[in-house]
């Protein structure tokens, strides 16, 4: 918002103060989550540089329709999943991203990690299985969110020893937009 305000100024001239227009440009920080619109791939489609405007690149993942019941959220839902096999993929941040929130569906733990330049964890996220979820024969596998700051970070692994599905991905930028 911009706004022009006044400022008593001292004229030494006249020996008395003038109002002088100063314009201000006042910021809000408003950090405002961005979801991927991971619905909109094609299923079978190579996951990699569709979301570059969001600042991520992702590494070894496919779109999919999970083809076991216990991975679906919804009938016709698209996910992201580690290629072949592979239980494990990779996203890189073309750009400091503040945070990211991640939505797994798994059988077993997944475990998501921030990566600096030199390889080494800057923060970590795990999900917690349920003995008796993993076992049971019918049962969906719950859908868990997780919240990762990603600030120092170049690059999000997700790992996990069985398969795991990718439902939704959000990130939140460092940047301050003008009200």
């Amino acid at each position: 918002m911009r706004l022009l305000l006044t400022r008593d100024t001292w004229d030494k001239f006249a020996f008395t103060f003038v109002q002088t227009p100063v314009l201000h440009t006042f910021y809000k920080s408003r950090l405002e989550w961005r979801s991927l619109p991971i619905a909109r791939l094609k299923v079978f489609e190579r996951v990699a540089a569709q979301f570059m405007r969001f600042g991520v690149h992702f590494e070894d993942a496919i779109a999919a329709r999970p083809s076991n019941p216990r991975f679906l959220t919804d009938e016709r839902c698209t996910v992201v999943m580690p290629t072949g096999q592979c239980r494990s993929f990779k996203v890189n941040l073309a750009h400091p991203i503040r945070q990211m929130r991640f939505w797994v569906v798994g059988s077993q733990a997944i475990t998501i990690s921030a990566l600096n330049r030199q390889g080494h964890c800057v923060a970590m996220a795990k999900t917690e299985i349920e003995p008796h979820e993993a076992t049971a024969v019918h049962k969906r596998y719950a859908e868990q969110g997780m919240t990762i700051k990603t600030g120092t970070a170049n690059v999000v692994r997700i790992d996990s020893k069985a398969p795991f599905v990718l439902t939704r991905c959000e990130v939140q930028q460092f940047h301050r937009v003008a009200s």
